[in-house]
Formats: structure tokens, C-alpha cells, sequence
């Protein structure tokens, strides 16, 4: 079963391009893309996640991701592999992704 959360990049041309030599993006690229963009908005500055803005059916498929990224950058952080690319991490880390979920959050509500 494709899982766009844990994809393997896959390119149309052979040096790893589209015809002008530009890397093209796959399906399960773009789905990750766009998840990524649905992210975006709900990491608040200190890299914890609200997710008060999604409705009830948006949230569990983010959780899913949000979980996969987590996997994937423990398996990054430990040598096997992983679907967590370069450029993904990068795009986390910018959007300020906290890859551990931050502690105090889930605490706060709780107590």
C-alpha cells in the first residue's frame, strides 16, 4: 500500500529530472507537499501543534502524518532508513516542526 508519509522519491528521467532537468515530483510527493502545507499553520512557535483549527475529520490524518515525520526522523537519527528526506527535514525544521513532541502541552492539560 503507497503511504505518502513514508514515500521513497522516485523521478520520471534518468539523472533524477523531468525534461528540463528539474527534479518533477511523483504522487506521493505531492500529497506529501500538500499535507506539509496543511501543517504549516498549526505549528505554533514553540514547535507544538494545535490543532483546534482542523475539524474532527482532518485531525487524525494529521496526527497520522505528524507521526510518520516523528518515525521517520527517529529512524533518520539511528541510521536505517527512512522517508524522511533532506529536503523534507528542511522544510520541517523551517516551518519550526518539533520532531519530539514538546512536553508541556499534553502536561498542562492534563494537571
Amino acid at each position: 500500500m503507497d503511504d505518502p508519509d513514508s514515500s521513497d522519491d522516485e523521478t520520471d528521467g534518468p539523472d533524477g529530472g523531468g525534461p528540463d532537468g528539474e527534479k518533477k515530483m511523483n504522487g506521493l510527493d505531492r500529497m506529501w507537499h500538500e499535507k506539509f502545507e496543511r501543517l504549516r499553520p498549526i505549528i505554533r512557535p514553540d514547535g507544538s501543534l494545535d490543532y483546534s483549527s482542523l475539524d474532527e475529520e482532518a485531525r487524525m490524518p494529521m496526527k497520522r502524518f505528524v507521526y510518520g515525520q516523528r518515525k521517520g526522523f527517529q529512524q533518520r537519527e539511528s541510521g536505517e532508513k527512512s522517508s524522511l528526506t533532506d529536503e523534507r527535514h528542511g522544510l520541517l525544521v523551517g516551518a519550526g516542526f518539533s520532531f519530539v513532541p514538546v512536553d508541556g502541552t499534553w502536561r498542562d492539560k492534563f494537571d
